[in-house]
């Protein structure tokens, strides 16, 4: 018998700048685990992850010399029809992903 699967990448980013998001399907909820986030040698960036508008992490980073690793660890629900968002102001890679549940 197949097990049910219920880990979910919910935004995969190459080297990029801007704004990523998922919407949380109908008849779902999803619940945020898990962000990193990894900067290119930078002047500064803004790592903003988001759920419905509302932030849950942000990493204000100086100048870095190197390559820089942000995470994240939690537990943040979403529910049918929000977004999650992955919004960075400077060239990053990241990955946010958690559990994708159906709604009862």
């Amino acid at each position: 018998m197949a097990l049910a699967v219920y880990s979910t990448r919910f935004i995969l980013r190459p080297f990029m700048t801007g704004y990523q998001s998922y919407l949380v399907p109908v008849g779902y909820v999803a619940v945020v685990r898990d962000l990193d986030v990894v900067t290119e040698p930078t002047s500064g960036n803004v790592i903003l992850l988001a759920i419905a508008g509302n932030t849950i992490f942000i990493s204000e980073l100086g100048v870095e010399p190197a390559f820089t690793n942000q995470e994240w660890r939690g537990r943040a629900v979403a529910y049918p029809g929000d977004l999650i968002s992955l919004d960075t102001s400077d060239t990053a890679s990241g990955h946010v992903s958690g559990y994708l549940l159906t709604s009862p």
